[in-house]
């Protein structure tokens, strides 16, 4: 689906086609290897993501059967808030204190789990850093939409 500008001012989005995740970033946060993940589903997920060389991360932010677009605009632009106020690792350690749980590959006993968290984290790194780097043709005809991600788990939005 490519970038899209996002309606939190500084902030470009990311969906893919067939998914139901919107990630939230711009190149500082790239080059900081985080990115906000926003999943509408069954069970909606605020989350951050972080990368380093020796392990990957996704802090659950909130989790809800459905959370109101009002409340995950709110929670995306706080979370870029303090992204924005804070050097990189002070930002890392307030988001493990604020979040609901931490998930590290480093941590998982299985390595198929160990794996599964790793190339998740990493894909959707490498597919941001793709995307940002070779935009596909731009489309803005939904740019700036909070409906256009929140609608998608209920019909198609072209």
């Amino acid at each position: 689906m490519g970038i899209k500008k996002s309606f939190i001012n500084g902030l470009s989005m990311l969906s893919e086609e067939g998914t139901d995740c919107v990630f939230y970033f711009n190149e500082n946060m790239l080059r900081d290897n985080i990115m906000i993940a926003f999943h509408k589903h069954e069970i909606d997920l605020v989350q951050v993501y972080h990368k380093n060389n020796k392990d990957s991360f996704i802090f659950l932010m909130d989790i809800n059967e459905c959370i109101p677009n009002i409340l995950a605009y709110r929670m995306i632009k706080d979370i870029y808030g303090l992204y924005n106020e804070h050097e990189t690792m002070d930002f890392l350690n307030l988001i493990e204190e604020l979040s609901l749980d931490t998930e590290s590959a480093s941590t998982k006993d299985n390595h198929d789990e160990l794996f599964e968290l790793h190339d998740m984290v990493t894909s959707s790194f490498s597919h941001a850093w793709e995307e940002f780097n070779n935009p596909s043709a731009p489309s803005d005809s939904n740019a700036g939409s909070v409906y256009h991600f929140i609608a998608k788990r209920d019909k198609k939005v072209d």
